[in-house]
């Protein structure tokens, strides 16, 4: 039975008889969790050693006996290890060929074939992301919550923000998430509609970026019929696919080209 997590070791004991063989090694050593790889990336790789091997619990023995062994595969009975970072726990396209194997690397992200180290940086669609675990994640889902700073909490709405000057709305995403932040995602109509309508926050006949694309709100979510401007035009109108919402005359979601310059809303 496979096992999810194994112990790299410098000092093996052997201890015969057990049914989890991840509790059958104890050290000081990291943890090799298991991972999966694609079928044409271990291909191009050149493994440092490959022995004859019937039990992937040996391979894993023999792995611990030396540290420079980053990833482990164990593959028609051949152990091959390689001297190779990659990170744990991947998922792979069902689409493409993969082989699970086992690594050591918790504290790397792969992105585009590429890795980066433990809380890295990186812009994927223009938001800000961190690695953190082997996973890239959204520097909102690991920020402060709290409505502080230039933040403020909206009744019905959450802790949200505007930004008067005008940007794409690939700019608008970055600005958001630089802020540890989204663009904003209702939660309610007849609140933001509310919110929209004070003047001294809202001047009238401008366009706020909301994350919106291509007729759904970028948590995955329809964009409900209420949220279009029905006031002197209908929408959505298909002239391009990202949102923004209009101070006037209705207060409602408009689509359009993503590289207008625009205000920007974001929530935390």
């Amino acid at each position: 039975m496979p096992w999810q997590v194994l112990k790299k070791m410098s000092v093996i004991t052997v201890l015969f008889g057990l049914k989890h063989p991840d509790v059958a090694m104890a050290s000081y050593g990291s943890l090799l969790r298991q991972t999966n790889i694609t079928v044409t990336k271990l291909s191009g790789l050149t493994p440092v050693k490959s022995i004859a091997v019937s039990s992937e619990m040996i391979c894993a023995l023999k792995s611990a006996m030396d540290p420079s062994n980053h990833l482990m595969c164990h593959v028609d009975n051949v152990c091959s290890f390689y001297n190779f970072s990659y990170p744990a726990y991947q998922e792979i396209d069902p689409g493409n060929a993969s082989q699970s194997c086992y690594t050591d690397r918790t504290e790397v992200c792969l992105h585009n074939d590429i890795l980066y180290e433990e809380g890295q940086t990186l812009l994927i669609n223009c938001e800000k992301h961190v690695c953190i675990y082997n996973k890239f994640r959204h520097v909102a889902d690991v920020s402060s919550k709290n409505c502080d700073g230039r933040f403020y909490y909206m009744p019905g709405i959450g802790c949200i923000t505007a930004e008067h000057t005008s940007m794409n709305q690939c700019q608008a995403k970055t600005f958001c998430s630089n802020l540890g932040a989204r663009l904003l995602i209702p939660r309610g109509y007849s609140a933001l509609k509310a919110h929209l309508m004070n003047s001294t926050i809202f001047p009238p006949g401008n366009f706020y970026w909301v994350g919106m694309e291509r007729l759904k709100w970028l948590d995955g979510t329809a964009v409900s019929d209420e949220y279009w401007e029905r006031v002197g035009r209908y929408e959505p109108n298909f002239t391009g696919i990202c949102g923004s919402f209009y101070t006037s005359p209705g207060y409602g979601l408009w689509d359009g080209s993503c590289w207008e310059q625009l205000r920007v809303l974001c929530m935390k």
